[in-house]
């Protein structure tokens, strides 16, 4: 190797100065910053508390409720992968930090608003939480990834909660018969089918927002119907429904007469009454329900 004598200007040694400090930051990010994955076992090494229990009525879903962290600079999204993710593959940093509206295996990623908990103090660093509802068939391929949303010059842990490993710690050796048989069971053709037919209706959604709006919107709160003929869900731009045939699937806008601040829907729920009616999808602001929407 050659060196040469070169003598630096005022304007270049700042500029190499700069350099250097760049490189400094990232290289210490890289050494501070540590992916977490979160399971029932260890979820209390990462200050984190985690909440699965049955929604009152309805067998197969299940209410998700996590004590937000308490840096306020984090943000929480809800994943949800075309199938279950290795514990390498739940580690999002870079497609979070990247911005990307799609990823491949990955369906949906809404960014979750941290709540105030039922009747907690008004104190101003009172508890915050975040909160979602899944069917137990999204379970197993589905987590909730804690993380800043930018690239950052600081440590500290980010995570991804395996929400499948909280359904299968609930489910393993339950005496409740019907919670068990709720559980996603990957071997049966009807779990495949199923796990198949998600994949082609997310697949044509997102090809219809393309067709439609020139992009993939980002999806703050959503719900399925229990066919998977129909989404109702929120994004940055309103209400939407998509529904989906056997060859096209269409997305409608939603206007309604009532004024509702969508950025404060917690929930988006599906109702059946009976096997002959279509359901309808409700939107809640905690324990009120706000609107409901039909066909």
């Amino acid at each position: 190797m050659v060196i040469q004598d070169v003598s630096w200007k005022g304007d270049d040694m700042k500029k190499m100065i700069a350099i250097v400090l760049l490189l400094i930051s990232s290289q210490s990010q890289a050494r501070g910053s540590r992916f977490a994955h979160v399971t029932p076992e260890n979820e209390s090494k990462y200050g984190l508390e985690v909440k699965l229990t049955p929604v009152d009525g309805q067998k197969s879903k299940f209410s998700i409720k996590v004590k937000a962290v308490a840096d306020d600079a984090k943000n929480a999204w809800l994943i949800v992968a075309s199938e279950a993710l290795s514990k390498e593959g739940q580690e999002l940093r870079y497609y979070i930090w990247q911005s990307k509206k799609t990823e491949k295996d990955i369906l949906v990623k809404a960014m979750l608003m941290p709540t105030k908990g039922a009747g907690e103090s008004s104190a101003r660093r009172r508890p915050k939480y975040y909160e979602v509802e899944l069917d137990s068939k999204l379970m197993g391929r589905s987590y909730i990834y804690i993380d800043f949303p930018s690239p950052v010059t600081d440590g500290g842990y980010y995570c991804s909660i395996d929400l499948g490993s909280y359904l299968k710690k609930m489910t393993k050796g339950s005496a409740n018969k019907e919670l068990t048989e709720t559980a996603p069971q990957k071997d049966s053709l009807a779990y495949k089918a199923r796990a198949e037919k998600r994949k082609a209706l997310w697949k044509d959604f997102h090809r219809a927002g393309f067709e439609k709006y020139g992009k993939v919107q980002d999806i703050m709160i959503y719900a399925e119907d229990d066919s998977l003929t129909r989404v109702c869900y929120i994004s940055e731009d309103g209400l939407f429904v998509f529904r989906w045939g056997k060859s096209t699937g269409t997305i409608e806008k939603v206007t309604h007469a009532k004024m509702i601040k969508y950025d404060k829907i917690n929930r988006i729920t599906y109702e059946k009454r009976s096997p002959e009616a279509l359901g309808t999808f409700s939107l809640w602001y905690y324990e009120t329900k706000e609107l409901s929407i039909g066909g």
